[in-house]
């Protein structure tokens, strides 16, 4: 089954020298593993545009990605500056499958750049990750269209003209929160560990460990790891590159 990785192109600088340079951890742990991510939606972020504008220009930058991509192809959107993988293709998409859904979120701890009134639905689940985490998911290609073109459609509506991409998700899931055969949140980080109000990650021989799910994720979000947590992030980045080869 074609598996596509797309890690997101659109920053304050569209400068694609920039924009690889800040992606390269993310880039050398994915070789590692025999990924071959493509980083999308260059010049999407233009200056002129006020910011949550640029926010939703993702939105975008993904319909058109995925006008060439096959429904059934399976897809992983992520940011790329402070992200990195642990895992190959196949136990990424065994473990996406193994979910029986067709769109899977990562989740963090901390309800961040959503609208409140959207937050009841996510406290009803024990895990302390049980949030959207926007920055980080994956399914198959028609289901990820879908997604887009309704956020696409509530982002051209006066309650959400002006959302952040992660707002207008996380209100889209929110009315769908129950459809677990569509859209799933990763709660035991069985794919995705967003660190939101974690400690520092270790690496555990070549595998992540997190020590709140006692699970080994394969794709690590370490939130704020490319402004004030990036020591921390490349300290993660060296313990990932230094491991027992997988």
């Amino acid at each position: 089954m074609p598996f596509h990785v797309f890690l997101w192109g659109i920053a304050p600088y569209s400068n694609k020298i920039y924009i690889y340079h800040e992606s390269r951890y993310c880039l050398r742990t994915a070789a590692r593993y025999g990924l071959s991510p493509e980083i999308i939606g260059f010049g999407y972020d233009r200056p002129d545009r006020p910011k949550s504008v640029q926010s939703q220009s993702r939105f975008y930058a993904l319909e058109e990605r995925l006008k060439t991509v096959s429904d059934d192809d399976v897809v992983l959107v992520m940011d790329g500056f402070d992200t990195l993988f642990c895992g190959t293709a196949h136990e990424i998409v065994s473990t996406f499958q193994s979910f029986n859904t067709k769109v899977l979120f990562s989740a963090e701890k901390s309800f961040t750049y959503q609208w409140a009134d959207y937050q009841a639905n996510y406290e009803t689940h024990p895990s302390p990750y049980r949030y959207l985490g926007a920055g980080t998911y994956i399914g198959y290609a028609h289901a990820i269209r879908h997604l887009t073109e309704e956020c696409i459609r509530m982002a051209g509506t006066r309650r959400f003209c002006d959302g952040f991409e992660m707002g207008i998700m996380g209100a889209y899931l929110h009315e769908n929160y129950f459809r677990q055969e569509t859209y799933r949140l990763d709660n035991g980080c069985d794919l995705f560990w967003v660190t939101t109000l974690d400690p520092p990650v270790e690496v555990q021989g070549n595998r992540l460990l997190n020590p709140f799910t006692n699970t080994n994720p394969l794709i690590l979000h370490y939130v704020d790891g490319h402004r004030h947590k990036k020591a921390e992030y490349i300290r993660c980045f060296h313990q990932i590159m230094s491991s027992p080869q997988p």
